[in-house]
């Protein structure tokens, strides 16, 4: 049985946004429309800005021109970008301290954002990605593809109606992406937009509502 979504007036929008860096146009004319539980995949080359235009929609950067549209109750109210603690991002870098323990660097994340209950949420977390048995080990010592696994495990400790995703296959093997999978299903489940990017039609997730956009 499908669970109850969580963000049931969930939406996301932008319309005819531009970014120019220097003299060069990114993109431009991006236009989604997002509800609770969809997902937005945004493909294209290197280059061509797919980092940029998550760093607009994560409400890091403004848009040159173009407005967005976020609303996340039922008195539609609404902003132009989703609240920081509304929004969980994970891009290329790690975003963790070499010096700290996986855990650590977990409890860190989660007492910054503050979240109930960090113990047991980043057990859970650990757990499901397979990274239980390094939770003490320094972050200096995992490979790349732990580091990812930990990154992603991020995810799992905040209630998030957002998550915004660099080219979340990079560094995983085959059970780190069914892993992955399974964690973006269960939050379209719970009412969690989805935007991710790639760059390579190998990196596709069989995920429902799943709308496409490519940059050119």
């Amino acid at each position: 049985m499908q669970q109850k979504a969580s963000f049931p007036f969930l939406r996301y929008g932008g319309k005819k946004l531009c970014r120019i860096r220097g003299m060069r146009t990114l993109w431009h004319n991006v236009t989604f429309s997002l509800q609770q539980g969809e997902c937005l995949c945004i493909e294209g080359r290197n280059g061509s800005g797919k980092t940029s235009l998550l760093n607009v929609l994560a409400g890091l950067h403004t848009p040159d021109t173009g407005t967005l549209t976020w609303q996340d109750d039922a008195m539609s109210h609404t902003t132009h970008k989703p609240p920081p603690h509304h929004v969980s991002y994970v891009g290329h870098r790690s975003g963790m301290s070499d010096s700290l323990t996986l855990f650590d660097n977990l409890a860190f994340w989660a007492h910054a954002r503050h979240i109930a209950h960090p113990q047991e949420k980043i057990h859970h977390a650990l757990v499901l990605f397979q990274l239980d048995a390094l939770c003490h080990a320094p972050t200096i010592l995992l490979s790349a593809g732990q580091q990812k696994r930990a990154s992603l495990a991020r995810l799992l400790l905040g209630d998030t109606p957002l998550w915004l995703l660099d080219e979340p296959c990079a560094h995983l093997d085959d059970k780190g992406q069914q892993t992955l999978l399974n964690a973006i299903t269960h939050a379209q489940q719970q009412g969690t937009i989805i935007v991710y990017t790639r760059h390579h039609p190998i990196d596709h997730f069989p995920l429902h509502h799943h709308h496409m956009m490519t940059l050119p």
